[in-house]
This record gives structure tokens, C-alpha cells and sequence, in this order.
């Protein structure tokens, strides 16, 4: 086996969609309304930590930013921009994974980071436009 190395440099493209103003008013709608849940699924705010709730309401903007994506953009009409399976899947899914996750370890601020982790990949995944994507996500 032989490595070699690249004639030319390999470049990395990052495809972020613009921040409309009709996604900027989704995702700030449903930022609190996922707080809300992420807070009751990880057993309220009772006996929970600052830090806890800090990193609560980051997984709670990074997942609220990932569902603002499928918001169209000016000019598509209604049909949501769902992209490839596959990232459309983990980035829908990183909110209610995280609930999942703060709900079978409520108040640990140790679950409430990887929560903050988990929709920030979706949202990362929701962003990136993968070469091994047979379509492209759509603006």
C-alpha cells in the first residue's frame, strides 16, 4: 500500500444557507418553545444547576437554528428544503435525541453537554453540503 500525496490542494466547501428573515423568525419562535421541552424532559428547573440550564438553552438554539433550515427561502414557496435523506434525518433528529438524553440523566450537567453536542452536529450536518449526497441542499 502506498500513500501519496495530492498534485493539488483539496479544498473543503462549507454551503451555509442564508439566514432569512423568515427563518431568523422561526428559529427564534422555536428556540423557547424547545427550551421548554429540552427543561421538562430533563426534569425541570427545580433542582437544576445554572450551568445546566445554560447548556440547556444552547442545545435549544443549536436545535432551534437545525429546524429553521428546512424553513424555504424567499421565493420557494412552501415546500420544505429537506435536502438529502440522510442529513435531513440527523438534523431533524438531534432535538429529540437530546431530549432522550436529558431525560434519562435529569440535572447532569455532563448529559446536558452532550445534548448542547448532539444538535450542534445536527445543526453542523445541516449546514455542511456532503460530497456523497446524490442531491444538494437547496437554498
Amino acid at each position: 500500500m502506498e500513500i501519496r500525496r495530492a498534485t493539488q490542494p483539496v479544498v473543503v466547501e462549507a454551503v451555509a444557507r442564508p439566514a432569512t428573515p423568515r427563518r431568523v423568525l422561526v428559529g427564534a419562535l422555536i428556540a423557547p418553545l424547545a427550551w421548554l421541552g429540552l427543561t421538562a424532559a430533563g426534569g425541570g428547573l427545580a433542582f437544576a444547576p445554572v450551568m445546566w440550564m445554560v447548556l440547556v438553552g444552547v442545545a435549544s438554539v443549536f436545535g432551534a437554528a437545525s429546524l429553521a433550515t428546512y424553513v424555504p427561502g424567499p421565493g420557494a414557496g412552501l415546500t420544505p428544503v429537506w435536502g438529502c435523506a440522510p442529513c435531513a434525518v440527523i438534523a431533524a433528529a438531534s432535538l429529540p435525541v437530546a431530549a432522550v438524553m436529558l431525560h434519562a440523566n435529569p440535572g447532569a450537567i455532563s448529559t446536558a453537554g452532550f445534548a448542547a453536542l448532539v444538535t450542534g452536529i445536527g445543526l453542523v450536518q445541516r449546514l455542511r453540503d456532503p460530497k456523497a449526497c446524490p442531491t444538494r441542499p437547496g437554498a
